[in-house]
């Protein structure tokens, strides 16, 4: 048979998509659960249906009807009891093997039972597929492979072919047999031979029919058609009758009646059909002597004349034809017209057909004999491959619930190290920055790592107070922060999913208008990565950066005043008579002041202290000039502090230079006490 199978659309059922209707986007999605058959739902609740609308098409040949497909073995036939091993595992790792369930439905089965999914092919081109348990996908470097069915199941077909003798295609010559084959295949034949009065007789076959004798079926002649296969093709005596075995699944045969002899087109014909299965494939004399048979019951036949279909089912008379006998082993049909097409079926399988002429006048040309084969497994195909289970993969998403790890500089020493084993810590557990899904297969687990983006050797941008830059290096699963030099400034490790911070020495904080300002690296310089595995080993991994949550705080220094100012004093006498200083004289006093203050320049190491004078200008000292008693206010001069008055008289200076305070005065002062000269 010219028929064949092909896969139109493969089926993917995705672990992934939880229960419900498959959504991959090679299946045809279906409304709900309410579509998937009743035969998969009363095995169980599955996780996951797939449905795939013309899965495989049919296409038959010539003279062939497709009447239904099912699932089989692998090369066609019914699944063996017991059952087709697979490699398929489920994700415990128990092997499935196929087994053929109730109503059509193929099951993937465990050895203890256990149902891991369910095929079932519909409308001869539709399929769904059932999961019920997670499977097992061996290839844990691909968290999305799949696995199929691929030389474990099979589509069959059952189909019917007719097959067509011509009688002007009948070998040429006379013989005692003529071996036939079909217009359609040359493995469906039909063997022809005769008898007269019930003794062997030579066919006659020729254009004008198959007959006895005289290339008719007449009164009393029977030809005798048997269904045959592996034969070849010609004509011979009786001991040259050679075939291959007879064909099975036979219910159904006719013939054509061409013309009635002698030749008279308002005659009409009667005639008896026989069915019988024949036991055994007797060759040569052996088969001309006769072959034991068993007569089948023809249960319907169909005449076409004069353009009117007549179907009987019963003994009647209908269109001028009266058929009797149905229900047994032979059926006679009486007034039957000159041209005429008749059918017939069994009850059961038959492989030879006999024609008997019982008219008292008129015999039969008959040009045409045909006979339908039914074939359970006419054709199979591989569909195995087009059945695919997809793997679920686990799922690890960033939640943006990122930690802040921060080390304050302050309890490193003033060298900004920690040569005494003192150094700045910080942890927290980052597992919450992520969110992990195993899906189908199960737990596994979910591991994390530290990654510097850009290996070994990456500037990190941050400088020691020396002016160092900072470089990160991969150490021992530790991230470890240092200048070219060998310092270590900071070291970041991982336990588990718990991050730590560890600072050695100061880094230098470009802000100097604050002493307390975090620093940090830029965003993705570090990542912490999260790999997540499930229960079979598929792995998937996504990263946070973490280098832009790893605050370095300032260390700023401290001053404290520890000592008073010394007295400065200035003796009026050496000015003259005038209270001023025309010639350039004055009175002069100074004092160090280096030790009025105390600093600590804390991790960031030593720098220096700067002194100055500060005044909000035009305040006023509360001293006035004698004689005038014009007041003094105080005007700041750069480093220097000028008392004067209104009238730009200069009284006094307080003059600073490093840490030597001066005081130089200009102008007699009005002093208070008049008692006193001093």
């Amino acid at each position: 048979m010219a028929l064949d199978i092909t896969i139109l659309n493969e089926l993917v059922i995705d672990e992934s998509n939880g229960t419900g209707i498959d959504d991959a986007t090679t299946n045809d999605d279906l409304a709900d659960e309410s579509g998937v058959p009743a035969a998969l739902t009363a095995l169980g609740t599955p996780i996951e249906v797939a449905y795939q609308a013309n899965f495989i098409k049919v296409t038959a040949g010539a003279n062939e009807t497709v009447t239904g497909v099912v699932l089989s073995a692998p090369g066609g036939g019914p699944i063996p009891l017991g059952g087709v091993p697979t490699t398929l595992k489920t994700i415990d790792g128990d092997a499935i093997t196929l087994f053929q369930g109730a109503n059509g439905v193929v099951e993937g089965r465990t050895a203890g039972g256990d149902l891991a999914f369910a095929v079932l092919l519909v409308n001869n081109k539709d399929l769904y597929v059932a999961q019920y348990i997670a499977l097992d996908h061996p290839d844990t470097g691909n968290p999305d492979d799949q696995v199929d069915l691929a030389g474990y199941i099979s589509a069959s077909v059952t189909a019917t072919q007719t097959s067509t003798f011509a009688s002007s295609n009948a070998p040429p010559g006379v013989g005692d047999f003529y071996l036939l084959n079909s217009a359609q295949s040359g493995s469906s034949q039909l063997l022809v031979t005769g008898f007269i009065n019930g003794d062997n007789a030579r066919p006659n076959v020729s254009t004008q029919g198959f007959g006895i004798g005289q290339q008719s079926i007449n009164p009393t002649d029977t030809l005798q058609v048997d269904f045959v296969t592996g034969g070849t093709a010609g004509v011979g005596s009786s001991t040259e009758i050679a075939y291959c075995s007879h064909l099975d699944n036979i219910t159904t045969a006719g013939f054509t009646i061409n013309q009635i002899t002698p030749s008279n087109p308002d005659r009409r014909v009667d005639f008896t059909i026989q069915a019988l299965d024949v036991q055994g494939n007797e060759q040569g004399s052996n088969y001309y002597d006769g072959s034991p048979s068993t007569a089948r019951t023809i249960d319907s036949v169909t005449v076409v004349q004069n353009g009117v279909t007549s179907v009987f089912t019963s003994d009647g008379t209908k269109d001028g034809i009266t058929v009797t006998g149905l229900g047994t082993t032979t059926v006679k049909l009486a007034n039957v017209d000159n041209v005429a097409v008749v059918d017939f079926t069994t009850t059961a399988q038959f492989d030879r057909l006999l024609i008997k002429g019982v008219d008292a006048n008129e015999g039969m040309d008959v040009t045409e004999i045909r006979y339908k084969t039914t074939n359970t497994n006419a054709h199979s195909e591989d569909v195995g491959a087009g059945i695919n289970f997809d793997d679920d993969d686990p799922k690890i998403t960033v939640t943006g619930e990122v930690p802040t790890l921060t080390v304050d500089e302050s309890d490193l020493d003033t060298t900004g190290s920690n040569p005494s084993g003192t150094e700045e810590t910080d942890s927290a557990d980052f597992a919450g920055a992520f969110s992990v899904g195993y899906g189908t297969d199960g737990a596994g687990s979910t591991t994390y790592g530290l990654l510097i983006t850009g290996g070994d050797g990456t500037n990190s941008r941050l400088e020691t107070t020396n002016g160092d830059d900072i470089k990160l290096y991969e150490e021992d699963d530790t991230i470890v922060g240092r200048t070219d030099g060998g310092v270590v400034a900071f070291k970041i490790s991982l336990l588990g999913s718990t991050v730590t911070l560890v600072q050695y020495v100061a880094i230098k904080h470009p802000n100097t208008a604050t002493n307390d300002e975090p620093i940090s690296m830029a965003a993705d310089l570090v990542k912490l990565v999260a790999t997540a595995a499930d229960h079979e080993g598929d792995s998937v991994s996504e990263s946070v950066s973490i280098s832009d949550k790893l605050n370095f705080e300032d260390d700023g220094p401290e001053i404290s005043v520890v000592g008073g100012v010394g007295e400065l004093t200035v003796d009026e006498s050496d000015l003259d008579s005038t209270g001023s200083n025309p010639s350039g004289t004055q009175e002069t006093a100074s004092t160090d002041v280096s030790g009025v203050f105390s600093s600590i320049y804390g991790a960031d190491q030593a720098g220096s202290i700067a002194l100055s004078l500060e005044v909000v200008d035009g305040t006023d000292s509360g001293l006035q000039l004698s004689g005038t008693g014009e007041a003094i206010l105080l005007y700041k001069d750069g480093n220097t502090v000028v008392g004067r008055t209104a009238t730009n008289t200069i009284a006094f200076v307080v003059s600073l230079e490093g840490s030597d305070l001066k005081l130089e005065q200009f102008a007699a002062l009005k002093h208070d006490d008049l008692t006193s000269n001093d």
